[in-house]
């Protein structure tokens, strides 16, 4: 059971959001039973923006931090906290890997389908990282002790019958995300601007989304809507896509700037 209340102050001195706060102190908390038993800890799987907030407590201690999802770049990360003497790698992770096949004739499975199988289950998501999707297949990655759970009781995903196993890491596949290029003109390089613009919304559109929180940077919810823009920023809306900005190209008779970057939508 995490001690929210023991770590209010540290929570509130580092500014982390109320969102990210219960992810935050389990990172904190995972640090101090390393410091204490010498022994590796581990989290649940932990999403980009509290990772950026955790990071925050790293240079305060000796222990050996590191963050692994099944396999580079994922998006969803478990932290593994390691006594300064241990080399830890990937076989550390308390991580299983596994691969849902199913008759794609019959309609394909989304990400939010596979989701929604496994929240049916009674788990939430914190145990659950990454679901990756090709046609006929998900694999998805979940906290080790579940594995039997889980091939006992995963039988349907969006009203068709799966067949579930567990495999190594390496036979995951992960299918580059697909993004378009695109290139577009704004007054201006505040949020909401570019927002806008970007996912053909209305300035008003774009403010409300902000302020719903509904519009991260770079992983983290910024509520500023005149917040600047820079390059190779990453922007993510919620129910629209990401946006990942490219580069100033030019600026218009009407002093427009130009910019270009890619997308992905949903």
């Amino acid at each position: 059971m995490l001690d929210y209340k023991r770590h209010q102050d540290l929570v509130l001195s580092l500014r982390v959001p109320e969102h990210a706060a219960v992810g935050f102190v389990s990172i904190v908390e995972a640090i101090e039973r390393c410091e204490r038993t010498f022994e590796p800890q581990f989290t649940s799987f932990i999403d980009p923006e509290t990772r950026v907030h955790g990071a925050k407590c790293f240079a305060q201690t000796d222990c050996i931090c590191q963050y692994y999802g099944g396999y580079n770049d994922a998006e969803y990360q478990i932290l593994g906290v390691f006594p300064s003497h241990m080399s830890p790698n990937a076989d550390n992770f308390p991580i299983r890997a596994f691969e849902i096949t199913y008759q794609a004739q019959f309609g394909l499975i989304e990400h939010k389908d596979v989701l929604g199988a496994l929240m049916s289950l009674g788990l939430e998501r914190k145990v659950v990282g990454d679901i990756l999707l090709t046609e006929g297949k998900a694999h998805f990655f979940a906290l080790a002790h579940l594995e039997s759970y889980l091939m006992a009781n995963l039988e349907k995903v969006k009203r068709q019958g799966v067949q579930i196993k567990a495999i190594p890491f390496s036979e995951v596949i992960v299918v580059p995300e697909k993004r378009r290029e695109v290139s577009f003109s704004v007054s201006s390089l505040r949020l909401d601007a570019v927002v806008a613009h970007a996912f053909h919304l209305s300035r008003t559109q774009a403010v409300e989304l902000i302020k719903q929180g509904f519009v991260k940077v770079d992983y983290m919810v910024v509520d500023k809507v005149d917040m600047p823009i820079a390059q190779q920023q990453m922007i993510s809306v919620r129910r629209q896509g990401r946006l990942w900005v490219g580069d100033v190209l030019g600026v218009s008779k009407k002093g427009k700037l130009r910019l270009n970057g890619w997308m992905t939508t949903i």
